[in-house]
Formats: C-alpha cells, structure tokens, sequence
C-alpha cells in the first residue's frame, strides 16, 4: 500500500533533506559487505562536508543554512547515478554511497561533486559554498566501521590541507604541501 511505503521511507529518509538516514545507511552498508564477500568488487564511500557551516548558520541564519543542505542534496543527486545512495550522516557532513565503482572512478566522481558544489551560492549572497571529500574503497577483511573511518580520515586530511578538495588513501599527507614549494 501507498501510506505503508510512505512509512517505510520516512523511517530511512532525513526529514529536512530527503536524503536517505544514518538507519539507512547501516543497511546498506551492512548489504554491501555482506555481497562483498560473496562475490568481490569495487565500491567506494566519499565523505562530505560543507566547509565552514557554522559560520553560514551563524552569519545567515538556521534557515538558510537549511536551505543550503537541501541545495546540497539537490545538487549531488543531479550528480550521481540512480544506483549510488547519499546518506546525511551528521549536521553537514553526507555520505554518497557508489556501488560497483572503481578508484579512478570514485576519484572522478568526487572531484565532480567537488566542483559542481560550487555552484551553490547562499540564499540571497553571491557567495558560494565548497565541501571537502574523503575517499574510501571497501578492502578485503575491512568491516563497516573501517570503511567508515577511512573515508573519514580522509576527510579529516582534506580539511587539514585546507579544505575544498578530495582526499584519498593515495593522497600524500599535508606534511609534505607544507614542506614542498611546488605544492
């Protein structure tokens, strides 16, 4: 029935975005590596945050950082493919799910998100946002809570090297940016 689907996807669905939820999320990450280890192949997380949210929330209101979330939303699933889920995991931090995709796919992916983001300007200002992006790639023996972390140490690094860019396992950590001139 209409009203019983209508529950269901409330129960997985952040209520002011209409991304999918962190119950969500466990569900299909759970789903993931349990076919994972069934029958190998790629999939990647990236993990996103919008860079300097609380000062958008300070500096304009709850309303329009909001707003800004539901544009977000908006913007990455004009972005990604119908199978690949995103999920609100925390106040502004998202993660997209994509499903049978390789490295330099996920790489691609989010340098993608990364840029079209930035279209994205606050309600009534010229002034755009940006998001930093951590990688993951599910790995033999990892669990979900590795996975998870990974992406999320990749993220931490991102917004450490200054944010607005994507970091990956591969990425060189930023003692080498502050060192090295031609970075």
């Amino acid at each position: 029935t209409d009203l019983h689907q209508q529950l269901i996807l409330q129960s997985v669905t952040d209520p002011l975005t209409g991304a999918f939820n962190r119950r969500k999320m466990d569900q299909t990450l759970a789903s993931l590596l349990d076919q994972y280890r069934i029958n190998p192949q790629n999939n990647a997380l990236l993990m996103i945050d919008i860079d300097f949210f609380k000062k958008i929330n300070d500096t304009y209101g709850h309303e329009v950082g909001d707003i800004t979330l539901c544009d977000l939303v908006n913007k990455l699933q004009s972005q990604v493919r119908k199978t690949d889920k995103i999920f609100r995991i925390g106040g502004e931090e998202f993660l997209v799910v994509l499903p049978n995709t390789d490295f330099e796919h996920a790489l691609h992916v989010a340098e993608a998100l990364r840029m079209a983001v930035t279209e994205i300007y606050i309600v009534n200002t010229t002034q755009s946002i940006t998001v930093s992006l951590g990688i993951s790639m599910l790995m033999k023996n990892m669990t979900v809570e590795q996975w998870l972390g990974q992406a999320d140490k990749c993220l931490y690094e991102a917004k450490k090297m200054g944010r607005n860019r994507v970091v990956s396992p591969n990425t060189q950590p930023s003692i080498a940016s502050e060192t090295d001139p031609t970075l």
